[in-house]
């Protein structure tokens, strides 16, 4: 099996499994929607379109992945003095992990957005709609912990995802090896 064709392959068991999560995550935000909204005058399907705009981002990517992996995968480098046999091929292969890792952390920092979006638009309804609680605040600390958590989520993923090959080099150095992967 070719670097390309087993790169393409860890894209696409990341593209399925973000899918899977992704439509897994419909029924618990739509339910957690439903339960929230409480008495007021909102539809279904409006809550079901909430849920699902927030699973599309990860949907849309994770198909991506699993159509067209090979847009993603780049050529190996050219072969070098110091990187020989099998020491290549694990270094690749580990960036290409680390890479992969942050596209999944990334369908799921824009999932979690989606969601949080949702909600927030929802909370707005509901605090605009009623004079009772029109006292609290426009923000909720679970919301903000889930906002914030998402934005780490996101650059954690993204650094994941373009900077695979640093790390490894980070992780050979920390490792006590020298410059080989």
């Amino acid at each position: 099996m070719s670097y390309q064709s087993l790169l393409a392959m860890l894209l696409r068991v990341a593209g399925v499994a973000i899918l899977v999560s992704a439509v897994a995550g419909i029924p618990t935000t739509f339910t957690s929607l439903l339960t929230w909204k409480g008495s007021h005058d909102f539809s279904v399907i409006e809550l079901v379109l909430l849920s699902l705009a927030a699973a599309i981002p990860a949907i849309v990517l994770s198909l991506f992945l699993i159509i067209y992996p090979s847009s993603v995968v780049r050529p190996p480098p050219p072969e070098s003095s110091e990187l020989a046999g099998e020491h290549q091929w694990a270094g690749h292969l580990q960036a290409a992990a680390f890479s992969v890792l942050g596209v999944y952390f990334i369908a799921e920092a824009l999932c979690s957005a989606a969601y949080y979006f949702a909600r927030l638009k929802l909370y707005y309804q509901v605090i605009g709609s009623s004079d009772a609680i029109s006292k609290m605040p426009l923000l909720l600390p679970d919301d903000f912990g889930g906002f914030a958590f998402t934005a780490i989520q996101l650059l954690v993923g993204i650094a994941l995802f373009l900077g695979g090959p640093g790390l490894v080099r980070l992780w050979a150095r920390l490792r006590g090896q020298s410059g080989d992967r």
